[in-house]
Parts: C-alpha cells; structure tokens; sequence
C-alpha cells in the first residue's frame, strides 16, 4: 500500500546555530509553490537532483497492462517548475532498457560530462531476466551512446541482479551498489562496484571491478557456491558515501521476517576496511521485531550520520545514528510523533549543517479510506524533541488537490528545499503523477543578503536598471550568472554605486555574486529579471 505525506525534519547539531524550517512554499515555482507532472497512466518517482534551481528527476512512466510496460524516466524542470522543453524536446526522456519490456530508474548522479543513472528492469513473465543497468545522457537529455554499451552497461552476476545506488565522485568515477541471488544457493548477497566515466569496469577495485559481500566479512569478485550467508537469507545495499579514503555502503539484512540494519566500510582497492566494527562490518537492529532499515547517510566533521528507519505494525519513527570512522558509535537519536507512524524516506544537509528528513506519515485517527493530506513538515532539536510551537499547532501542512500524496526524495540547493514524490489522482488514465514542492527557507541555510552587509540592490524583481549600491568606499567586483551557472554579464568594477541594464537579459531568476576587492569575502544574491 503506497504510504503518504511529506515529512520533512530539521535537526540542530550542537556546533551550529538552530536554523528555522521552511516558513513557506516559493510561489514562483509551479502552482503557488507545487507542481504535478503527468506524462503516462503511471507515474512514480524515484529521485530528485537540483543543481541551482533546475530540477531533475528520475522514476518510471507507463500504463499497467499484463505485460507491464513501464518505461524509465529522466526529466527536467526549470526554475519555474516547468517540464524545459530545451532538455530532450519534450522535458524528459524515457526509454526500456534493451530487450527488456519494464525498466525503472532507482538513482542518479550530476556528473560534469552528464547525468548518471542506475536502475532495473525485466521481461516480465520470463524467468531469470531482472537486470541491473548503468547508464548516461548528455545534460541535452539524449541518451550518451559513447558510454559503456551503446549508453548501458550491465552485468552478469547471478540469478537476479539489482541495482540500487549511485555516486559520482570527484573524479567522476562511478560507485555503485546492490545485490545480486546467487544462482545456486539462491541466497541474496550484497554487490559493489565501481566503473570508469566512460562505462568500463574499474579493475583496480578488487581484481574486477565488481565485488560481493559474503556475509562472513570478506568481499570476492564473484558469486560462487561457496558464498554463504552467515546472518540470514539476503543482504541489500541500497545506499553510499565516500570516506576519506573509504566507501560507507549500507542497507538492511534479512534473516527471516525482518529488516536489520546493514553497514561495510571498504576501502578504495575493494578490501573490506577491518579497522571499521572490529570487523569492517556491522549487522544489528534497534527495535527487535521491527523492520530496521537504513535510507541515507551522510558525512561530516569525521562523523557517519545514518538515517535509519524503524517500523512495524502500527509503529514506526525516525531515527538518526551517529559514529565515527571507527564504527563507535557516539549518539543515536529517535523521534516519533503521537498519533503518526513515520517512515523516513531521505534526509538532506543543508549549508550550515542542519538535517531534512522527509518520510510517509500516517495518522493514525484517519479513516481506513484516507492514509494522509499532503506535504507535511515538522521540526525537532539535536536530542529529538519535538517542537510543538512551531507554527499551526506544530506542524506544516500543505495539501496537492489528492487524496494520497507522498515523499521520495529531498534536495537542498541555494537555500531551498525540493521535494518529489507522487500524487494519487486514481481515475481513468491517469493513476498517479509525479509531484513537486519548493520550500524558501532561512536566508542562513543558502544565499546570504548583500544588504546585510553594506550593499544594497533595487529593484528586486527588475525589467531594467538594478542600481547596485554600498555605503563602503572599497571596489568591488560583481558577476551575474543564470539558473544554469552561466556567467550573464562580465566583471565590473564598482565603488560606491553602479547601474545594471537587464532589459536585453532574458526573464527569470538570476545570482549576483559580489567579491571585496579588499578583504576578498564573496556574498552572493537572488536577483528575479522580470
């Protein structure tokens, strides 16, 4: 059953200063800050990236039928939250992975050549066929055919093969990671691996470039027979960070009815990190008899955040556990809410270090027929305590035109919160679409205000002169740069004021960045061309 609400939570750490939640949505983005997207009968999201207020998105499109033809789905949205018909012709590619007739995307990553994706797909009704793919397309939205095979590469593990994860990293390799059924013992084991930019495996991550937790600390380069699975049937990684010289991955393991919680440390050749958990390995579970399972991490100040969730019947919280590289763990932080069950889907870091979680709720006193409202945000301290001061009886509420409506993926970029998800709509044709909001926040969480500090500018919105003004005597150096990251306009130099034609300057949301000449401190702000 397809859960609902949006959740989004921020916690303060104890090293920053406690930043305000989102107080209301950008009534420039889509209808009064939401969009809904509808491309197929089925539309059902997976990910969400943005990259200065242009918005991608990843998922599946298609109509149910026996066969279930479901396509895979990249698309773009520009800064207004409009499909941007300059990404693929239309504002979004979707496509089947070869010869199979049902393909979904489960993650991307923005790479400086294009955008990554990994995902799965099937012939349905034909045995053995479940597929893990990695592919590429240009930032034009087409599909990029110089990588790997004709744009995919796959393996050919085992049984079943699932992707789950993937990351770009600062030398645009990709890391990614699943699980993949040993064909013979038929046993779920744990897959990591790492290609070059351009689809080749990395051979000098292990001897292959893919390897396979055994569940009994080690990592081979292949399934055998051999394997085993020490702590029950199947392991699944679903998430990763690097470390330092480290990849984090994590996920759950299953040794019978429910989820624990799964983490490997393994060093950049493909060796298992011992030094992690006295083992390089960690498998344990917070609430016994509830499904634990970890949904994202993050990492900072020498510290692993994991978000991880706790649910079962008629319970569920949000929990965060802290640790160091070492694997001790130094605080572990649960949250729920009366009359709620949550479920955590993502949680995102904004600037400062404050923490997003966004989750399915359910409330409990609804009736059986309606699970939720919409987009629901709440807000909580470094210990886990719910405020319930915070604005309309402690909680932000903001429903899409449905019944049911839900949270995938959260995305902070220039201080604004995204969010996708789906929307219910259960009528002829068009079951659920894709669904966004964006959230302004706290000026402190992104794009600090120049005029905080001696530099004011007006008009703001403008159609023609932005008069740039300071009550300081220093010069001054200023760029104005699209949505995009394209430089508009060239460097000037300015003392105490200087005036700006825009009128030949396309509509739309741009970012002045101002640099002191004489201290060399670069402040940056919104300017909307109008």
């Amino acid at each position: 059953m397809l859960r609902t609400l949006f959740i989004a939570i921020f916690i303060s750490q104890t090293y920053c200063v406690h930043a305000q939640v989102p107080e209301h949505v950008d009534l420039l983005f889509g209808d009064s800050g939401k969009v809904e997207v509808d491309i197929d009968e089925y539309d059902y999201l997976s990910k969400i990236k943005v990259l200065d207020s242009v918005l991608y998105f990843a998922g599946y499109t298609g109509h149910y039928d026996t066969a279930l033809n479901y396509d895979a789905i990249i698309g773009r949205l520009d800064y207004h939250g409009n499909l941007d018909t300059t990404f693929n012709d239309s504002g979004y590619i979707r496509f089947d992975f070869p010869g199979d007739n049902h393909s979904s995307i489960t993650d991307m990553g923005v790479g400086d050549s294009g955008i990554y994706f990994i995902g799965n797909s099937l012939d349905y009704g034909v045995q053995d066929t479940l597929h893990l793919f990695i592919g590429k397309i240009h930032f034009s939205g087409r599909v990029d055919t110089s990588f790997a095979d004709s744009g995919f590469f796959t393996p050919n593990l085992g049984r079943y093969d699932v992707g789950n994860g993937i990351s770009v990293t600062s030398n645009e390799q990709l890391v990614f990671c699943g699980t993949s059924e040993n064909k013979i013992s038929l046993t779920d084991h744990p897959l990591m691996g790492r290609l070059h930019y351009n689809g080749t495996l990395d051979t000098t991550f292990g001897t292959t470039g893919i390897r396979i937790w055994d569940s009994n600390g080690e990592l081979a380069d292949s399934l055998s027979s051999t394997l085993i699975a020490k702590h029950g049937s199947g392991g699944y990684l679903t998430d990763m960070v690097e470390i330092d010289d480290n990849y984090f991955f994590s996920g759950y393991y299953r040794p019978g009815s429910n989820n624990m919680c799964l983490m490997i440390l393994v060093k950049k050749n493909g060796d298992i990190n011992l030094n992690y958990a006295g083992l390089g390995y960690r498998v344990f579970e917070l609430s016994p008899n509830n499904d634990n399972t970890i949904v994202s991490n993050y990492y900072a100040n020498d510290t692993i955040y994991s978000l991880i969730n706790v649910v079962g019947s008629g319970y569920g919280n949000v929990t965060l556990f802290a640790q160091d590289t070492l694997g001790t763990q130094l605080d572990v932080t649960s949250f729920s809410l009366p009359d709620w069950i949550l479920e955590s889907t993502d949680m995102a870091w904004t600037p400062n270090g404050d923490i997003a979680v966004s989750s399915y709720a359910i409330n409990d006193s609804s009736s059986t027929s309606v699970d939720s409202d919409g987009f629901f945000i709440i807000n909580i301290n470094s210990q886990g305590v719910y405020d319930a001061n915070y604005n309309n009886g402690g909680f932000f509420l903001e429903e899409f035109d449905s019944e049911e409506s839900g949270i995938e993926d959260l995305c902070f970029s220039n201080g604004t919160l995204f969010g996708g998800g789906f929307v219910r709509k259960m009528v002829s044709g068009n079951v659920f679409d894709f669904c966004f909001m964006k959230l302004i926040n706290n000026p402190s969480l992104g794009i600090p205000d120049v005029s905080q500090t001696g530099i004011s500018m007006y008009p703001n919105p403008v159609s023609d002169i932005l008069r740039i003004e300071s009550s300081e005597s220093n010069l001054f150096t200023f760029q104005l740069f699209n949505v995009a990251g394209e430089r508009v306009s060239q460097n000037k130099v300015m003392s105490d004021s200087f005036e700006l034609n825009v009128s030949e300057i396309p509509k739309g949301i741009y970012f002045i960045t101002i640099k002191h000449l004489s201290t060399g401190i670069i402040e940056s702000q919104k300017i909307i061309i109008e």
